[in-house]
């Protein structure tokens, strides 16, 4: 009777066991599909109202050689590609890789940019930075 009740037990426990390793697999499934699904949108951004809900303070340069990146707005979100300057201003905080404030002074900004006419303009001139959009 006593080995009966053991291996019941035993079974009892192996199911559980089963069950816990389930569940931390899909765990990590999610997890590894956010941060994937998160880095590719690094270039769709939401511009905030307030200075402290953003991820970053940008400057807009009037010309290009006081630039950190040169910055091109696509109009779609599946144009932006990755981390190379096509911008893709959403209007959905939650569907946006980094939440942004346009501030009014370079010296208060995390990054400078300028707005280009030409996709192919557009670019980092300042690698140091890039790791903002990251």
């Amino acid at each position: 009777m006593a080995r009966l009740f053991y291996l019941a037990f035993r079974t009892e426990m192996t199911i559980l066991s089963q069950t816990k390793k389930m569940m931390i697999r899909v765990i990590l499934i999610c997890m590894v599909s956010f941060f994937l699904i998160s880095s590719t949108s690094a270039q769709k951004v939401y511009v905030t109202d307030y200075e402290s809900h953003a991820e970053l303070k940008v400057f807009v340069s009037k010309t290009s050689d006081k630039a950190d990146l040169l910055v091109y707005k696509v109009d779609r979100a599946d144009a932006t590609g990755e981390n190379i300057g096509l911008w893709f201003f959403s209007e959905k905080k939650n569907e946006a890789g980094k939440k942004i404030y346009f501030v009014n002074y370079p010296s208060r900004a995390d990054l400078v940019i300028f707005f280009v006419d030409e996709k192919s303009q557009a670019g980092w001139k300042n690698e140091a930075k890039k790791y903002l959009l990251f």
